[in-house]
């Protein structure tokens, strides 16, 4: 159909292959969001991601549970929490991973 030329049905729109790529593309993404959201957690002290259901390492603070990739982590956080979460309860910027020297 050239543009400008009226539809085919009145009220009506064409669909062509971008139009399914885009369902497709929108179907996939909402997917892998709502996967992320539901399994992964950021540790707090380097910044991984976690897998919540599979984590042994894991600490209590504010009324919420934090979870952490190593118990060198988790040491560090129980250390010092509010070095890695700030009082309104959002993560602050991961530092250095526990395991490993300061540079």
């Amino acid at each position: 159909m050239a543009f400008g030329t009226p539809s085919r049905w009145p009220g009506k729109c064409d669909w062509n292959y971008t139009t399914f790529l885009n369902i497709v593309f929108f179907a996939i993404a909402g997917g892998l969001v709502a996967l992320t959201v539901r399994r992964g957690a950021r540790d707090p002290v380097c910044g991984m991601t976690v897998d919540r259901h599979k984590t042994a390492f894991t600490s209590k603070y504010a009324g919420r549970t934090v979870y952490f990739c190593s118990a060198g982590c988790k040491q560090s956080f129980d250390e010092a929490p509010a070095r890695y979460i700030d009082l309104t309860g959002r993560e602050a910027a991961a530092l250095e991973h526990a395991g490993e020297p300061e540079r």
